[in-house]
């Protein structure tokens, strides 16, 4: 007699097979039967035996599900260095520019600041004491020279603060930017070549008849 579960032969005459423990009953007639019933049967029963990475993964789901997973960590900004120069303001003044005396203000910027944020912040701070410069068309920022701030100077690379420091050899509180009216630096520019063009003209003498 065969087992009707597993397929395997019996020893004896018992009401359950010694090698699964099934009280199933015996197939006699067809033991090809009971083996391929069994086979079909430990199919559709699942394995107990793991492997190494589905042990892994199981294990992996049980702590993701318990902690809920570490959150990830946030980059730590950099931190920017504020410091503080001086901004001025230059007027055109008998026909020439020149520098406000006691126009100077503090300005808190950072130290990588460059010409077109540098020059906003001078205005912004300008304005508040020279109201006169909120109209009128627009401002220039200008180095100690009456030179535009574009780029270092004597140089093509772009303007930034600490660079111009670093050029400078000053502390910053020693560091001194001017702000101009646009319109006044075009008035200066046109009387310097009207001026010169009138001393290269020799006026003609007359003689006294």
């Amino acid at each position: 007699m065969f087992c009707s579960r597993c397929g395997s032969e019996l020893i004896t005459d018992a009401k359950f097979c010694h090698l699964c423990g099934s009280t199933n009953g015996t197939n006699e007639g067809n033991p090809t039967l009971s083996v391929i019933e069994a086979a079909q049967s430990a199919k559709k029963r699942p394995s107990s035996v793991l492997t190494f990475d589905d042990h892994r993964e199981r294990k992996g789901q049980e702590r993701r599900s318990r902690f809920g997973g570490k959150k990830p960590k946030k980059e730590k900004n950099e931190k920017v260095n504020e410091v503080t120069i001086q901004i001025g303001l230059i007027r055109l003044k008998d026909g020439e520019l020149k520098v406000i005396r006691e126009s100077t203000l503090p300005l808190k910027v950072t130290e990588t600041i460059g010409a077109p944020e540098l020059l906003q912040k001078g205005r912004e701070k300008m304005v508040k004491f020279n109201k006169d410069l909120a109209s009128g068309g627009g401002v220039t920022l200008l180095y100690p020279d009456r030179m535009e701030v574009k780029n270092l100077p004597g140089s093509t690379e772009a303007f930034t603060l600490n660079r111009y420091r670093e050029e400078l050899g000053k502390p910053y509180a020693r560091i001194t930017s001017y702000i101009c009216k646009t319109l006044a630096i075009l008035d200066s520019m046109f009387l310097k070549t009207y001026n010169s063009d009138d001393s290269d003209t020799e006026l003609p003498s007359y003689e006294e008849v």
